[in-house]
């Protein structure tokens, strides 16, 4: 007996997907507070980015201001996913202050959905279980490792030698996923590289917003 394959369509991919996220303390940003967001601090869109629908964000606030922001690339607007190359899924965190120290491009390929699903996931728990310094007791902010564009680490401002791995906090059974995805990863940015092509390339091209000059 033959069986019929149900393909879905990308609302009901996005519905999916958008309930374990609202399971892990995510909100979906509603349009409204976005918008008014935005004016509020003169946000303008890059310069030359055509108009496209747009997309609303899920949002994860921890206790001490820090927060993890995803970008999924789904419009409500047409109940759809923004065209593959205008733009990529993309997850953030961002410090009490506002600043971004950390974004991870999600390509829309394959299993996109639960590959940005495991990398917000990943980062609310770290953002979680976010370390403390073992001689001072306060928070550890994270770190960059030198010439290695996406390496993280936690640290403390005020001893620098107390430090805590990029996986502190993160779940056995997602590390397990995310360990699998890193090697193939690896693998691929390896092949590219033989082939003489750069790597992590939506890192270095990305267009920023920025505030309107006043």
């Amino acid at each position: 007996m033959e069986t019929t394959k149900v393909v879905l369509t990308e609302a009901e991919k996005f519905a999916a997907f958008l309930k374990p996220m609202i399971d892990n303390g995510f909100r979906l940003v509603p349009r409204r507070e976005k918008t008014e967001y935005q004016k509020a601090i003169d946000l303008t869109p890059p310069e030359g980015r055509p108009k496209r629908p747009g997309q609303l964000p899920l949002i994860y606030t921890h206790i001490t201001g820090m927060k993890v922001i995803v970008w999924p690339t789904f419009a409500p607007s047409i109940q759809d996913i923004i065209p593959v190359g205008e733009a990529m899924g993309w997850v953030l965190i961002i410090s009490e202050a506002g600043k971004v120290e950390y974004f991870n491009p999600v390509k829309r390929v394959g299993i996109y959905w639960n590959s940005l699903k495991d990398s917000a996931i990943a980062c609310k728990q770290r953002v979680e279980h976010r370390p403390r310094c073992k001689e001072c007791k306060k928070f550890m902010n994270i770190a960059r490792r030198h010439n290695v564009l996406k390496a993280r680490f936690w640290r403390c401002e005020e001893h620098p030698k107390e430090r805590e791995g990029w996986d502190h906090g993160v779940s056995p059974k997602k590390l397990a996923v995310l360990k699998i995805r890193r090697k193939a990863k690896a693998l691929y940015r390896a092949k590219r590289r033989k082939a003489g092509k750069s790597t992590d390339r939506a890192m270095l091209i990305r267009k920023k917003w920025e505030k309107k000059e006043s």
